[in-house]
């Protein structure tokens, strides 16, 4: 029996934003409002099923783009969510690409996804410390900090 291939589809909020969710919390973590998540991006399926996405910020007043949130379903065998997560990245910064954004970066630090960044064309900088902050006091870890009830 052949394996089917992976695909590529549009993310698309109302259908793939409670899976996310899922995806998040099987980790361990809170997933952020939705409305606080990129509109954008991009989801990888195998036979109509999500095996992982990867959103993507653009911004509205430069042809600038970060990758974010990249993320896959427990579920899948390390082979396939290595697979998958370089299909959703790549996916992401070509959807980048075709809103003529000219410059695209993203953060992460799971140092085994470097080869998979680096592969795709991203330049590794030195570490650095991101800062976010929701004004609302939203409770999240998502953003990779520590929750603050």
């Amino acid at each position: 029996m052949a394996i089917s291939p992976l695909r590529l589809e549009p993310y698309w909020a109302p259908l793939h934003y409670p899976f996310i969710v899922a995806w998040w919390k099987a980790r361990g973590h809170d997933c952020l409002d939705r409305d606080l998540i990129p509109a954008h991006g991009v989801v990888v399926t195998r036979d109509k099923e999500p095996l992982a996405a990867s959103l993507c910020y653009l911004v509205a007043n430069a042809r600038v783009a970060y990758i974010a949130f990249t993320v896959t379903s427990p579920s899948l065998a390390p082979r396939l969510a290595v697979e998958a997560v370089r299909m959703a990245i790549k996916g992401a910064v070509d959807y980048a690409r075709r809103n003529e954004c000219k410059l695209i970066w993203s953060s992460t630090d799971v140092l085994g996804l470097d080869p998979i960044y680096e592969g795709i064309g991203f330049l590794r900088t030195e570490p650095q410390r991101h800062y976010f902050m929701l004004a609302d006091n939203q409770p999240s870890d998502m953003l990779g900090g520590e929750k603050k009830d």
